[in-house]
C-alpha cells in the first residue's frame, strides 16, 4: 500500500515539474475572430395604377332665367372645381345621367340635345392641370353628352364628353381644374318650373 501511494506521488509531481518548464505549443494555431453575420429576406414589390379625383366644389348650383336675353341665350349655372392625382397620364370628361332635365313636381320635362326644343348643359374649363383643354375661356363650349351607363367602372366609352386630354401623371400636390356650367337657349314651349339633371366629372387613365 505504502509503495503504489508513493509511486502515484513520483508521478503527479514529474507531470507539474513538466508543465512548468514549458512544453511544445508548435500545432496550436489560436482561435479566429468572427466579425460578421447575415440573414436574408424576400422582398416583392407590387405595383397597381391608382387615380384620386377630389372635388374641392361641386355644390348644387341653381340660377334663374327671367329675362329675354337669358332665354334667347341661355344661363350661367356655376362653376365646379376639382383636381386630379394618378400615376398615369389620364383624360377628364363631362357626362349627363340622364337625357332630360326633371321637372321638379312632376310635368314634362326639357330634352337635353341641340336642336329647336331642346336645352343643352355646355362646359368650358380653365386651370393648370396640363393636357388638351376641349373648351376654355377663348373658345366655344363644349356641350355634355349624356352618359351611356351611369355603373362603375367609368370609361371612356360611357362618361360623355372628353374635356381634358392626355393630362400628364402626377403624384405631387394636387393642381385644380375649374369647369364652368351653363346652358344653351331655352325652348320657348317650357312652362314655368325648376328643372334639373345630375353632372358627372370623372377622370379615366388613358
Amino acid at each position: 500500500m505504502k509503495k503504489i501511494v508513493a509511486a502515484a506521488f513520483l508521478a503527479l509531481a514529474g507531470f507539474a515539474a513538466n508543465a512548468q518548464s514549458g512544453g511544445d505549443n508548435s500545432g496550436c494555431t489560436g482561435c479566429t475572430a468572427l466579425t460578421y453575420d447575415a440573414c436574408q429576406t424576400h422582398v416583392t414589390v407590387s405595383l397597381a395604377n391608382t387615380l384620386n379625383m377630389n372635388c374641392t366644389s361641386c355644390s348644387d348650383m341653381q340660377a334663374c332665367a327671367n329675362s329675354i336675353s337669358e332665354w334667347a341665350n341661355g344661363i350661367s349655372l356655376g362653376t365646379a372645381q376639382f383636381s386630379v392625382q394618378s400615376t398615369k397620364p389620364f383624360s377628364v370628361y363631362g357626362g349627363l345621367a340622364s337625357g332630360t332635365m326633371a321637372k321638379s313636381g312632376g310635368g314634362t320635362g326639357l330634352t337635353i340635345g341641340s336642336g329647336s326644343g331642346n336645352i343643352q348643359i355646355n362646359a368650358k374649363v380653365s386651370g393648370n392641370m396640363g393636357g388638351t383643354y376641349q373648351s376654355t375661356y377663348n373658345t366655344a363650349p363644349t356641350a355634355l353628352a349624356v352618359r351611356t351607363n351611369n355603373a362603375t367602372p367609368y370609361t371612356a366609352a360611357n362618361s360623355g364628353s372628353k374635356l381634358i386630354a392626355a393630362a400628364p401623371a402626377n403624384v405631387g400636390p394636387a393642381v385644380s381644374t375649374s369647369v364652368a356650367l351653363s346652358t344653351g337657349p331655352i325652348p320657348v314651349s317650357a312652362a314655368n318650373g325648376d328643372y334639373s339633371v345630375d353632372v358627372i366629372f370623372a377622370a379615366i387613365q388613358d
